[in-house]
């Protein structure tokens, strides 16, 4: 970079060099000096040119734009400085305060997320049998023995006639039956009505919501899962159990399936955990074929 020179406004004289920015009055007496290396910063504002400086910024006000931009221009050349003050170095996060680095502390953040993960996880209600029938009735009027109890799929099993708790519902399975319909509702060619007559209770504190579309479900041995048909519901005379339970309120209602007519194994299942803290309440029907 050439030495340049140019004037301020005050009539004073800059001259600025590689190494240094003086400024000197009209006799040549220099009044400031500022170094090189010293120079973190440079700005301008029409005529007006602010050096930063560690010890603090010094402001030339040029006669002339053009003195302003030569001066501007030379100081950007001679150092590698930005316009605006340096950006500091952030000091060490809080993984540095623990002394791991950015993998450890994804791996430690991970670890937390698992740990709440689990313990969340352990307060599902599992369900529990309230009471069972002793004596069932099945789809085709026979009396059948009590349906075992026990857990798959952490998810107990219950049989025809029993209720179980699960979250905030007791639910019982009254019956099975497999209506043959009308002309009108009658089951495709190769398949089956199978309708599950359920009650449900609130048993909380709060108001409840029930969707025989959302938590009722039937499923077989293959696990093949079947939603709910209204044409099995009406083919029942029945209707599907649906809206707000206040607390303590109950609500009867049928939960139709179209099935094939050799589906064996037959689950229906309702699911808690889509409004409440709890789990499935499985209901075997094969003592009700």
């Amino acid at each position: 970079m050439q030495e340049q020179t140019g004037q301020l406004s005050s009539g004073n004289t800059f001259r600025v060099t590689p190494y240094l920015v003086e400024v000197t009055d009209s006799s040549g007496g220099v009044l400031t000096t500022i170094d090189a290396n010293d120079i973190t910063g440079v700005s301008r504002n029409g005529t007006t040119v602010t050096i930063n400086r560690a010890a603090g910024p010094v402001v030339l006000d040029c006669a002339s734009l053009d003195d302003a931009g030569r001066l501007e221009s030379v100081l950007r050349s001679s150092r590698p400085v930005a316009s605006a003050a340096p950006v500091q170095e952030k000091k060490g996060g809080f993984g540095k305060k623990l002394g791991i680095g950015c993998l450890g502390l994804i791996g430690l953040i991970v670890l937390v997320v698992i740990v709440i993960t689990l313990a969340s996880g352990g307060d599902d209600d599992e369900p529990e049998l309230v009471s069972s029938n002793p004596t069932r009735t099945s789809a085709s009027g026979n009396a059948t023995a009590p349906a075992t109890t026990g857990t798959s799929d952490n998810a107990s099993t219950f049989g025809v006639g029993d209720t179980a708790e699960v979250g905030n519902y007791l639910v019982t399975l009254n019956e099975v039956t497999e209506p043959e319909g009308d002309q009108f509702n009658k089951p495709k060619e190769g398949s089956r009505f199978i309708v599950a007559d359920v009650t449900i209770e609130n048993t909380s504190d709060q108001t409840q919501n029930v969707s025989s579309l959302l938590q009722g479900k039937l499923k077989d041995s293959t696990g093949q899962e079947y939603s709910l048909s209204l044409t099995a519901v009406v083919a029942s005379d029945g209707k599907a159990p649906d809206g707000e339970l206040l607390p303590g309120e109950k609500l009867r209602g049928q939960f139709g399936y179209e099935v094939p007519t050799d589906a064996e194994g037959l689950t229906f299942i309702f699911d808690a955990s889509m409004w409440t803290n709890g789990g499935r309440a499985m209901f075997s029907l094969d003592d009700a074929s």
